[in-house]
């Protein structure tokens, strides 16, 4: 049965809207832990990054599941999204290494911290993909 072109729109839009989200609410993560990555030591800062990474990833992942289950639009935020915050990361501990810098603290590996951060937020979208796979269910969701 064919959802009605309101409910198509509105479905549609609630996804992009999350998406658009997600994006932002990734840039503003990283600029909110910009002076933590600066202050703390080098392990430290990995798992710190690592943790919110997971904890940010399984939050943006679960709306978006969510939402793609009514669109059926979920390459562009497998892909986009990781890319998106492993541009921002890498930008903003640049950016965090020239504050460092004139801290006379330690800097930081921005691509191993970027690269971190992408691989944990990627990690709950990565079991999740596994655990449908593996435990897949004859349920139909209706949107």
């Amino acid at each position: 049965m064919k959802k009605p072109f309101v409910i198509q729109l509105l479905t549609t839009l609630t996804y992009w809207t999350i998406l658009l989200l997600a994006i932002l609410g990734n840039f503003l993560l990283t600029v909110a832990i910009t002076p933590m990555i600066v202050v703390l030591p080098d392990t430290y800062a990995v798992i710190a990054m690592a943790l919110i990474g997971i904890a940010f990833g399984s939050l943006i992942d679960n709306l978006l599941q969510n939402a793609g289950q009514c669109t059926g639009q979920k390459v562009i935020a497998e892909v986009f999204i990781p890319v998106i915050g492993l541009i921002t990361t890498h930008i903003l501990i640049t950016l965090s290494n020239s504050l460092a810098v004139s801290l006379k603290l330690p800097t930081r590996e921005p691509l191993l911290i970027s690269a971190v951060y992408v691989l944990a937020f990627s990690i709950p979208h990565v079991v999740f993909k596994v655990r449908k796979y593996l435990f897949s269910s004859k349920t139909v969701h209706t949107c």
